[in-house]
């Protein structure tokens, strides 16, 4: 095909025009801009929008360093005051120290902190008078509860039990 003389007159448009329109207005959508650059093909277009939103630089965060500094600062007050409830020390050892020193040592003091032993433990054991059917299929590792004030609890059924309509019932049931 043969190009018309309206065609051949006008000079086919380049990177730099296109950059220089579409920075000027960078909310005009693709359709837009294939009407404006319509003798170009519409890939060279998306490819050369892609291309300058590519090399603008990304958005700045539009928190200040004062303001982000401020959260950080009420975040590690609001840890401190926290690890102060939670953690009996004395409070002569945090005199003199930033937020930043207090929140480490009472970080590691809570590290090192052991269980108190008048603790309740609170397992899913029963109470020996009444038992679940369920209860015989619980293992709880009572040493890890006295010890670390956790522990590992296990159930495992076997699905015979579980997946028959009667034995089910049963698991459900109290036996004495």
């Amino acid at each position: 095909m043969s190009e018309t003389p309206s065609q051949q007159d006008e000079e086919k448009p380049t990177f730099e025009d296109f950059k220089e329109v579409f920075s000027q207005n960078s909310k005009l959508t693709n359709m837009d801009l294939y009407e404006k650059f319509n003798l170009i093909p519409k890939s060279t277009v998306r490819t050369w929008k892609k291309r300058v939103l590519d090399s603008q630089e990304p958005p700045q965060d539009t928190k200040t360093e004062h303001e982000t500094g401020k959260s950080n600062e009420e975040f590690l007050k609001q840890s401190v005051d926290t690890l102060k409830k939670l953690i009996k020390i004395d409070p002569g050892l945090l005199v003199g120290l930033d937020l930043q020193g207090q929140f480490i040592l009472l970080q590691n003091a809570a590290k090192e902190k052991t269980p108190d032993p008048n603790m309740r433990l609170y397992t899913p054991a029963s109470t020996g008078k009444e038992m679940l059917g369920i209860d015989e299929y619980i293992t709880i590792d009572e040493a890890g509860f006295k010890k670390d004030g956790f522990g590992r609890v296990e159930m495992i059924i076997p699905a015979s039990k579980l997946f028959n309509p009667e034995e089910n019932k049963k698991l459900k049931q109290y036996k004495k």
